[in-house]
């Protein structure tokens, strides 16, 4: 059986925000709209409390923010940079969305508070 179709924009991330042209077409030929990121914490390269105090000081209504999902002894620091940056998205008045939320609420022209 194949796998359901996804409803909406499907996204894609391009590796540390690089993108070719010929990147781009193929993208566009499956139907991807391009993600890019205005907030990441380098959570690849560093911990925690830096991760969750970089993002949520460059944070803003309509960001679009980076954080990889941690694993058992891989990035676990990241867990704990998740909680935080939650917390403090909270605390600002914003909330977390996913991408086709933030998109939505893009083309509707509404101004929510959301990150």
């Amino acid at each position: 059986q194949d796998p359901p179709k996804p409803r909406g924009k499907r996204w894609f991330r391009p590796p540390q925000g690089r993108c070719s042209d010929a990147m781009l077409r193929v993208l566009h030929r499956h139907g991807y709209s391009l993600a890019m990121t205005d907030c990441f914490g380098m959570d690849t390269v560093c911990g925690e409390p830096y991760v969750s105090s970089y993002i949520l000081g460059r944070a803003k209504a309509g960001s679009v923010l980076l954080m990889h999902l941690p694993e058992k002894g891989f990035r676990e620091h990241n867990l704990r940079a998740i909680e935080e940056v939650l917390k403090g998205l909270k605390g600002m008045g914003l909330r977390a969305v996913t991408l086709s939320e933030l998109d939505e609420i893009h083309n509707k022209g509404t101004h929510e508070v959301v990150c």
